[in-house]
């Protein structure tokens, strides 16, 4: 792949902040994980996600990305308003048995 540099500008806490994740990632150094952002950026851009009604009320959910299909079984879906989103610490998390994925 033919590469080209570029001059940019970012804003000093968020350079910190890749150069601190790309040594406690092993990547070679900030402009890496810059670099793999925008990929998932623009990789993600570009999906489709189709929803089918089951029985006994659950939802199948398929994300199609470019290279990749995501499938999902869903039982229920709410939206919460944000008002409330304080009431989601990490702790009310872990006090219910819910494991971080991400």
């Amino acid at each position: 792949m033919l590469r080209v540099r570029v001059g940019t500008t970012l804003e000093k806490e968020m350079y910190a902040v890749a150069k601190a994740y790309a040594k406690a990632q092993g990547f070679r150094g900030a402009n890496e994980v810059i670099e793999k952002a925008l990929y998932k950026y623009f990789y993600e851009l570009d999906y489709q996600v189709w929803e089918q009604p089951q029985q006994g009320g659950w939802l199948k959910r398929i994300t199609v990305f470019n290279k990749s299909a995501v499938i999902e079984s869903i039982r229920y879906v709410k939206h919460i308003p944000r008002r409330k989103l304080e009431v989601y610490s990490e702790e009310w998390f872990e006090e219910r048995g819910f494991n971080r994925i991400r």
